[in-house]
Formats: structure tokens, C-alpha cells, sequence
């Protein structure tokens, strides 16, 4: 062991606090840890610093699990796995730092197997000295082990195991109420996009009358924690009627504001007038898996109204959907959400945890039942997010796994049986031909007017999210011969695609999901291209349009979506030379003041004259 700060570990002053869950118990040599659910092994208290002998500790896996607040000031010590010497957004200390004012130090490093006999990773001791009233509560630490060492105060009793089962079943079954009119336009300043720190997994679809619908999966500014989603995720939705102008959230969907319930992967789609939103919503931030994880869903029969009105939520099915359900060619809706395996058992029946991990077909004549049909085998711990498209009387399956995407295919006329997980390449026919993508993330896979298939996913080779890219295949997926570079920026994901009755393809992104300091990223950019554009690898139609903004934490957009309008301009100029007075000062007055009004200004102008 190595101790960085003698004078440190010596003062004794340790915080009193008031935790919420976990173990408290003294630092003795040979007490046993056992009751964190990641253990596998039994792991002892071995080679102890004299100084933290007899010391009191709380050990749990999370803060998200414990929650503490400190009544009295002093040090607090905290176990946690080896970081870097430069911690990155997913260390802990940085999550600690980030929520407590980087007051947090490492104060020493044990070897591994050193101060946890059977702990097979390399330990450090990080400290700080905290002032009464400091909350912990959001401090989420994503980490495998956290021993908290401080005074706790007497009157603590932890929750037990038990009971933390029993309310989080209770709440997992609450619907979440919607936010609108009047109460939202009063909290409006805690929803718009300008308070947001993380915005992500962007939703689209149209209306009967061809109003573009959008919901983000989102938290507030200062409350995301170097970027990530947690437990005061929201779900925004806003409308365009012209694809250039998106109003502030119409409708909010959040269950509690605080935690610890969110609600987050919104999906939209419509049938008729009718305007459908699914979403998942669970206990806890995302890593613990906590409660039950189902997917929900609401309808608005009245989307073009000022003040659209929603149905109760209520749950369709355990696990969660990322892809707006499907109507087949023979009328039925289809759709697919996984299991994964990271689901904690304790909270779902017999029958449910016999149907398997992997993605569950579901069928459903009406959308208000759905029926379960089959899991699809071949499942493991990275497999994901499955889409589904209807190619040829068939379904096509496009699941996220480790090696970056499969698919598998099954016949409408038997839906339960399907053919077996290929990795996806651009020629299926040869198992020898390259591999699509290589990045362990979504895609999304539609079906086109024409029959053709689109198909959003990452070109390159590096395992990295960038490269969006929007490939087409002629053929039901046999060959994606086409493909168009959406946006070639790191962070550029989860894109979902949708198609207007004019024939244009719009699709919606996220870029940058997370922010920690106000200049940032955290953008949800559209792209409006035709069929031609894809054949032709290059937006070439007057009606392409690349990176247009749709939510960004500023009032202004990035230069990228400038410079993607002057391009698409150019290309409206060459088609309607009427159009090039109006359209180069519009240029003009956006590249004199790159301001929110003059983008919005030129994309006005540019529409104006397309056909």
C-alpha cells in the first residue's frame, strides 16, 4: 500500500451521515463482505492500515442503492477499483468531482487481493472532507465495489432487501403522468432544450396531415453526471409542421421529476390519426436494472390540436422496444422487445423469466393486446436493441450485438420460427464479404414506399459511433448496394428514420449526447433526402438537406449545420435560378450572424422555393 497523504489519513474527524440503504458495519481483519449482489466470491478485510481499524463503512455497489446525507462535517474515505491517473467521464472520481466540486483525492492505492483478499482488481482509497448537509444522493457512482467509510448515525436501520423488492414493484406498475398546458409552460424553464444536459435516442414519425412528432430521451443540465442518463430522466416531445421550425416541448413525460423513476427510449409512431408514444420506464439509473423494466404506451387522438391530449399509460409487455411496432402485409402489428440478462429475476413471474433473454416477438391485431409469439435464441450478454422491417413477406430482424449488428429473418406465415443470427454484411450472400458494422450500437431498419430498405448504421472499421452512414438495399436485404454519409463526427448515433407521403425520408439523430459544461454538444439533428440522394451517395435532389437542427442546448446551431444549409442552398439555386437573390442573402445574413434566427432565416428561404 501506498499512502499519498500522511497527514490526511491521521486526522480521524470522519463524517457522520445518514445513508439510505447498504451495510454498515467496523473494519475488522477477517469480517467477511459478502452481501453486494456483484460479488461472486467470498471477499474478506485483509491487509488494513492501522489508521482505518475499527473505522465504521457502508458497502453497497451504487449510490444510486445507498443515498446518504452528511449530518456532521468531516472526512469521508471511499473504496473504489483502480483508476487512471487521468480519470476519464466514466471513472468514479470524476462522477464523484463532477456532483461534489472535485473535492474528492486519492489518498492510497492497494495492490489487488491487498485490502479485499478475493478482490481481484487493484483498489484506491479516495477522500474528502465534507460539510453538513452535503447530499449524496445524486452522486452515482458506476463502479463495481464502493466501501463508504465514515460515522453512521445511530439511528440509521438500513431498508432491508425484502422491502426494497417490495417498492420497487410498486412503483415499477405506477403510470407516469403527462405534463402540459399551462403547468408545463410554468416549469418550462427546467424542460426546454437550453437546460438540458443530455438529450439522446431521438423518436420521429408523421401525422395523417404530415406533422413531423419528435420525443428525446433526456435529463437536466448539472444533474446528468459527466453525461450519463440516471434516475431524473425526462421524455420531451415537440412537433414541427415544416421541418424546420420545432416548438418547445408540447408534452413532457416524467414520472417524478427527482427519482427515482424515469422514463427514457421514447418511440413514436402513428396509424390513422391516431398518434402512438411507447417508452420504457424503470427504478434506478439504467446500470442496476433495478424494478421492472417494461415498455408502456399512450396514444393522442387529436396531434395537430394546441394542447394534444394523451391516454393513461399503461404497460404492453416486460422489456423494452426500440423500434415503433410494424403493420404487416397481412394487417397484423408486429414488434420485438429483448430481455437481457442483467434483468434482476426477483422482480419478474415464473412465466416471464421462462420465455428467455433475447428479443420476444409480439403480435398484436389492435395495438391494445399483444400476444407473445417466440424468443429468438442465440441471445447473450451483448445482444440488443433489435429492429424490425417487413421485406417480401417476410420479417427482417437487425439486432446490436459485440460484434457490431446480426440479422435473422422468419416468414409472416410462421413468425415463431426464425432462421438463425448472421453477422450483417453488405452481401449476405458471401460469408467472406465485408461486415457492415463493426460498432457495438443501434441501428434502424425501415421499409420503404418502394419496397426498398434503409438501413442507418456506423461505416467504418474503427468500433467507434462515428460515420453515421444510411445504407439501401434493393433487394430485402440481401445486398446494400447504396449508402450516403449522414454525419462523419464522433457521438453521432441512434438514428431512426421515417418517410412523409411526398416521398421524402426524414431522419433524426443524436450528436454529442452529453454536456458537463455549458459549450457542448448535446444536439438532435434531422436529414431530409430522397431515394435518388442514396443511389447517388451524395445529396444531389434541391430537396437534400444534411445536420438540420432540431434541439441544441444553445440558441444557436453548430457550424457543421451552416455549412450543410449553404450546400443544400447551392443546390436549390442551380434548379430554380429565380431563387438566387433571396436565398444569397439569406447566406449572407447568416454567415455575417450565426444566430439561431438567421439558420432558420436561411432554411425558410431554401424550402420556400422546392418543389
Amino acid at each position: 500500500m501506498k499512502i499519498y497523504n500522511d497527514a490526511f489519513i491521521s486526522d480521524r474527524r470522519r463524517a457522520v451521515i445518514v445513508p439510505q440503504h447498504g451495510s454498515a458495519d467496523k473494519i475488522v481483519e477477517g469480517k467477511h463482505l459478502f452481501d453486494a449482489p456483484t460479488l461472486m466470491f467470498q471477499t474478506t478485510i485483509g491487509n488494513v492500515p492501522e489508521e482505518l481499524l475499527g473505522e465504521n463503512f457502508l458497502f453497497t455497489d451504487s449510490f444510486a442503492n445507498i443515498g446518504m446525507t452528511v449530518k456532521k462535517s468531516g472526512w469521508v474515505l471511499i473504496v473504489v477499483e483502480r483508476e487512471p491517473d487521468v480519470p476519464t467521464p466514466n471513472d468514479i472520481s470524476f462522477y464523484l468531482n463532477h456532483q461534489l466540486g472535485g473535492i474528492f483525492k486519492k489518498v492510497a492505492d492497494f495492490d489487488e487481493g491487498e485490502l479485499l483478499p478475493g478482490w481481484q482488481t487493484p483498489l484506491s482509497l479516495l477522500g474528502a472532507f465534507v460539510n453538513e448537509g452535503t447530499d449524496f444522493q445524486s452522486a452515482i457512482i458506476r463502479g463495481a465495489l464502493s466501501v463508504v467509510i465514515a460515522e453512521i448515525d445511530p439511528s440509521y436501520t438500513p431498508v432491508k432487501q425484502e422491502q426494497m423488492v417490495e417498492d420497487n414493484l410498486r412503483m415499477s406498475y405506477i403510470p407516469c403522468k403527462y405534463i402540459s398546458g399551462e403547468e408545463l409552460l410554468a416549469d418550462m424553464q427546467y424542460y426546454r432544450s437550453y437546460n438540458r444536459g443530455y438529450q439522446a435516442c431521438p423518436a420521429i414519425t408523421r401525422t395523417a396531415n404530415g406533422t413531423l412528432y419528435a420525443a428525446i430521451m433526456a435529463d437536466p443540465f448539472g444533474k446528468t453526471f459527466c453525461g450519463g442518463e440516471n434516475y431524473y430522466g425526462f421524455i420531451p416531445v415537440i412537433r414541427s409542421r415544416d421541418g424546420i421550425h420545432w416548438d418547445n416541448p408540447i408534452t413532457v413525460f416524467d414520472p417524478d421529476k427527482d427519482g427515482p423513476m424515469r422514463v427514457y427510449e421514447p418511440i413514436l409512431w402513428a396509424d390513422g390519426n391516431r398518434l402512438y408514444l411507447a417508452y420504457s420506464q424503470q427504478v434506478g439509473i439504467e446500470s442496476n436494472y433495478a424494478g421492472v423494466i417494461a415498455t408502456w404506451i399512450t396514444y393522442c387522438d387529436n396531434p395537430e390540436s394546441d394542447a394534444p391530449i394523451w391516454s393513461e399509460p399503461r404497460m404492453m409487455f416486460e422489456g423494452m422496444l426500440d423500434h415503433a411496432p410494424i403493420k404487416a402485409s397481412d394487417g397484423k402489428w408486429y414488434c420485438a422487445p429483448y430481455f437481457s440478462k442483467h434483468f434482476m429475476k426477483e422482480y419478474y413471474s415464473e412465466e416471464c423469466l421462462s420465455r428467455g433473454v433475447g428479443a420476444r416477438i409480439y403480435i398484436s391485431d389492435d395495438l391494445e393486446n399483444f400476444e407473445y409469439i417466440c424468443t429468438t435464441e442465440g441471445a447473450d450478454d451483448s445482444t440488443s436493441e433489435p429492429m424490425l422491417c417487413e421485406t417480401n413477406g417476410e420479417l427482417l430482424m437487425i439486432e446490436r450485438c459485440e460484434l457490431g449488428s446480426r440479422y435473422n429473418r422468419a416468414s409472416l406465415k410462421n413468425p415463431a420460427k426464425w432462421q438463425g443470427f448472421k453477422l450483417l454484411r453488405y452481401d449476405n450472400r458471401d460469408d467472406k464479404s465485408e461486415v457492415m458494422q463493426s460498432v457495438y450500437s443501434r441501428n434502424n431498419v425501415y421499409t420503404l414506399s418502394s419496397g426498398n430498405i434503409l438501413l442507418t448504421y456506423h461505416d467504418n472499421d474503427t468500433k467507434t459511433r462515428d460515420n453515421l452512414t444510411v445504407a439501401m438495399s434493393t433487394d430485402g436485404g440481401v445486398t446494400w448496394p447504396y449508402k450516403l454519409l449522414l454525419d462523419s463526427r464522433l457521438h453521432s448515433s441512434y438514428a431512426i428514420i421515417t418517410q412523409q407521403d411526398n416521398g421524402d425520408i426524414v431522419i433524426i439523430y443524436d450528436q454529442g449526447r452529453g454536456r458537463t459544461v455549458r459549450p457542448g454538444a448535446s444536439e438532435i439533428l434531422s436529414v431530409r433526402l430522397r431515394e435518388e440522394d442514396i443511389i447517388a451517395g451524395k445529396p444531389i435532389t434541391e430537396r437534400a438537406v444534411l445536420k438540420r437542427l432540431v434541439s441544441r442546448y444553445e440558441e444557436a446551431p453548430r457550424e457543421d449545420c451552416f455549412i450543410e444549409q449553404f450546400s443544400a442552398a447551392e443546390r436549390i439555386i442551380a434548379a430554380h435560378p429565380e431563387a438566387k437573390e433571396k436565398i444569397e442573402q439569406a447566406i449572407s445574413a447568416a454567415k455575417e450572424n450565426h444566430s439561431l434566427e438567421s439558420y432558420l432565416a436561411l432554411c425558410e428561404t431554401c424550402d420556400s422555393f422546392i418543389k
